[in-house]
């Protein structure tokens, strides 16, 4: 992570602000009323590579990560050492921002990116202490930060619904019609590639591979790589 002298940092403050302001944690807030928010909050920036940690388990997490470009996977790995792909974040998302609001002392999941990229981390002390400088537009921040934690609440629970089906078929089929109506399609491509897959819903990767070749067989669905089509919702229901 870098900070330089004022002046640089200055500079690269007014080249991010633009792109934050798309985000759904600086909603409402204007460019001009960013750049002086994001000194405010005493931001860092860094670039990534594939694999590289952004958070690893254990570590105490003090600042909220904000995705400027690539994507990571948020992964819980369990005491056998399995690995569970808890949720993906991609540009202009955050992450480890219920971590730093509750205080964990040590992160039970680690972020690890999926590919080269750039992230800013906002200091959590700043967002929740409001200041002179910012008092006029710092409450629109927090109350995003809010929304944002309750959507992704309803996510997980989402997940959750996911995990709790009794078999494979039930698992995918959920995942699938889940995608299915996100993209308001038919058609639609997914998030991850197969190992992904397997390790967000937390089943065993060459039983879903399997599963999901006897779904397309049957005629329930047809799929290249990532991309999939739903070919009969009434038999996809669960």
């Amino acid at each position: 992570m870098y900070r330089t002298n004022d002046i640089e940092y200055a500079a690269r403050i007014r080249q991010a602000a633009p792109l934050l302001a798309r985000s759904g944690l600086f909603m409402n807030i204007s460019v001009d009323e960013l750049e002086k928010l994001l000194s405010c909050l005493n931001v860092t920036f860094g670039k990534f590579e594939k694999g590289q940690y952004l958070l690893s388990e254990g570590d105490h997490p003090r600042h909220i990560g904000v995705l400027l470009s690539g994507s990571a996977d948020i992964v819980k790995e369990d005491a056998f050492g399995r690995r569970m792909i808890l949720t993906t974040v991609g540009p202009l998302d955050m992450f480890a921002e219920a971590l730093v609001c509750a205080q964990v002392q040590e992160s039970p999941v680690t972020v690890q990116a999926t590919g080269s990229g750039a992230v800013c981390f906002l200091d959590y002390g700043r967002i929740v202490t409001s200041c002179g400088n910012a008092c006029g537009f710092h409450s629109r921040l927090i109350q995003n930060m809010l929304g944002i934690l309750a959507r992704k609440n309803l996510l997980y629970n989402k997940k959750m619904d996911f995990l709790l089906m009794k078999t494979l078929r039930e698992k995918l089929s959920a995942y699938l019609l889940d995608q299915h109506h996100a993209a308001g399609s038919m058609s639609f491509a997914i998030p991850f590639n197969r190992e992904e897959l397997a390790d967000f819903l937390a089943v065993d990767r060459s039983a879903m591979s399997r599963e999901l070749g006897k779904m397309k067989k049957e005629g329930l669905i047809d799929f290249t790589k990532n991309k999939f089509v739903i070919l009969d919702i009434g038999r996809m229901a669960v």
